[in-house]
């Protein structure tokens, strides 16, 4: 697939669609808010600031003050569910990668440009993501063990034991990798060298919604799109148009 993602924005009653990401897309945005965005972007690139303590920082002193007003801070906190001064450019090295000063000028002024080219072109399986687990699957069933819940994990003798069926049942294994929330396997693990109870850390749950549309109704603007992100008040962050992913949807 060539991607096909755009950010919505809006104002004033009216919804602008902006190319993906939001900084190769400020060409589409109102004025004053396009003015916004390329002033603190040049602002921040003219400063030349390169070590940043958090991701807020790295968003306000980086990007600018007009990104950071109408997209970076208000979606990053709706996903993170945390203060941004708390989470650290971990979140950013190597992951998210801004064009250049030109490309960014460019696309304010109308020019369509491409933003983080490695990720512009991807593979997707006609039968759906859980196609790749079933592949992966094939030679491993009898191993594999499904509707348990994990109720205790114990360390001994260089060994894991991982119980489950009201811990009637285990499994030994030398390695573990937990894929679970974290929150979620502290109550099994119950560390005790962790001081803090699970409850202080932050964390969001996710909800997925399907939604089908009757025949001859679309989504408008964003019918042909592969994902869209809402940065605003919406409740919601992204809409995923699946139908798009494969013609078997």
């Amino acid at each position: 697939h060539n991607r096909n993602v755009k950010v919505c924005h809006h104002k004033d009653g009216n919804i602008y669609v902006l190319d993906y990401p939001f900084e190769n897309g400020l060409g589409n945005l109102p004025f004053e808010d396009k003015v916004d965005c390329i002033l603190g972007y040049i602002e921040a690139k003219c400063k030349g600031k390169k070590l940043f303590s958090s991701l807020k920082e790295w968003i306000e002193d980086g990007l600018g003050y007009g990104i950071a007003k109408h997209f970076m801070k208000p979606y990053n906190r709706k996903i993170w569910n945390c203060a941004l001064n708390l989470i650290s450019m971990d979140l950013v090295n190597n992951r998210i990668d801004p064009g250049a000063m030109r490309m960014v000028i460019e696309s304010c002024l109308g020019k369509t440009t491409v933003g983080r080219e490695y990720q512009a072109r991807f593979l997707y399986p006609k039968e759906g993501i859980g196609e790749l687990t079933r592949v992966l699957a094939k030679e491993i069933l009898d191993k594999i063990r499904l509707n348990c819940k994990v109720e205790a994990l114990r360390y001994n003798n260089k060994k894991w034991r991982i119980y489950y069926n009201e811990k009637k049942n285990y499994e030994e294994v030398d390695i573990i990798v937990s894929t679970i929330p974290l929150v979620e396997l502290i109550k099994i693990l119950k560390p005790a060298f962790l001081k803090k109870p699970r409850y202080s850390f932050y964390y969001n749950d996710t909800l997925f919604f399907i939604i089908g549309l009757k025949n001859g109704k679309s989504f408008g603007r964003f019918e042909k799109c592969h994902w869209v992100f809402f940065a605003q008040n919406e409740i919601f962050y992204r809409i995923t148009f699946m139908n798009n992913f494969s013609s078997k949807f």
